[in-house]
């Protein structure tokens, strides 16, 4: 059974109030010291969450798979429910935010490993 108005809208503001909280992030990760990986990675999200946002609004189903979002974002911008098309935007913005996950990733193994062995700040 589909949700109601009052539901689907409440569940559209917790998804936009992440989607702020997120941009706000990305955009102290963009001060110095700039922090560029985590930068891309919370406008991704951000815009993400502000998709599923509109969408929820609606009352249009989505998915947690990346690239079928921005597919979502493109019909909603051809049925005019979207004023931007951030297709695009959500694709280029992807595979950054799947680098950055891995380069995180291998810096605390890094970290963890080779702590003792040397200093880990001249590497990165």
């Amino acid at each position: 059974m589909a949700k109601a108005k009052k539901a689907r809208l409440k569940e559209a503001n917790a998804h936009l109030a992440r989607a702020r909280d997120q941009w706000d992030s990305a955009t102290v990760d963009a001060w110095e010291p700039a922090e560029p990986a985590d930068c891309v990675t919370k406008c991704f999200y951000s815009y993400e969450n502000a998709l599923v946002a509109a969408a929820t609004a609606i009352g249009i189903a989505w998915t947690k798979k990346h690239y079928e979002k921005a597919d979502l974002a493109k019909k909603l911008f051809e049925q005019n429910r979207l004023k931007t098309d951030i297709s695009d935007l959500l694709a280029r913005l992807n595979e950054p935010a799947k680098m950055s996950h891995m380069v995180i990733r291998a810096r605390i193994c890094l970290r963890l490993t080779w702590k003792i062995s040397f200093p880990i700040s001249n590497i990165f």
